[in-house]
């Protein structure tokens, strides 16, 4: 896939051997395909954010937040790179105010049905910011999207019993260990 061309169907065959590089699960010799395409038409915002993805799973967070913040600026609407930023900030310590920022732009940009793991992903960060009411909310969102959820059965139970409503926080810890009898902080 080396080689290609430095026109537009060389653009074209770097994008389909990257998605098929991806397929594969080739995320080093995929990303090259994209770095091309950005090389050689530097707004291609398509190949940014699959620059971003590969970054992230190649665990590459600074990589990755350059990519998805420059597919953000040449695609500003486009609710997926918020849903995906949103997830890289949660997963980095002392970014809940991002993680926050991009879920809500997430769900001004989306119509239809939100994930779960935005509702989650806001239930974590208000989490980390000790406002706990705020991340109750967002985890009982998330179990109404997705009811076997046993992290957020966990997530509501943990926040009951910090507001020493122990009958319901006991009925979450219990949902939690049906879903996944292997949870072990659900038994504590």
């Amino acid at each position: 896939f080396s080689d290609i061309g430095e026109n537009e169907q060389g653009i074209e065959a770097y994008l389909h051997a990257g998605i098929l590089l991806s397929q594969l699960n080739r995320w080093e010799e995929a990303k090259e395909n994209f770095e091309k395409i950005v090389l050689l038409d530097p707004s291609h915002w398509t190949a940014h954010y699959t620059l971003g993805k590969l970054h992230f799973i190649l665990k590459n967070y600074t990589e990755a937040e350059k990519h998805y913040q420059k597919s953000l600026e040449l695609k500003p609407d486009w609710g997926e790179i918020h849903r995906d930023l949103s997830l890289l900030y949660r997963l980095q310590s002392h970014q809940a105010e991002k993680t926050i920022h991009h879920c809500k732009l997430y769900l001004k940009h989306v119509s239809g049905k939100v994930p779960a793991e935005i509702y989650f992903n806001l239930g974590l960060a208000y989490g980390t910011l000790n406002q706990d009411l705020e991340s109750l909310h967002y985890f009982k969102l998330a179990l109404q999207q997705e009811p076997q959820n046993s992290l957020a059965y966990y997530s509501v139970g943990y926040l009951l019993y910090k507001q020493s409503r122990f009958f319901e926080a006991s009925f979450h810890l219990e949902k939690a260990l049906e879903y996944n009898p292997d949870f072990p902080e659900a038994y504590c």
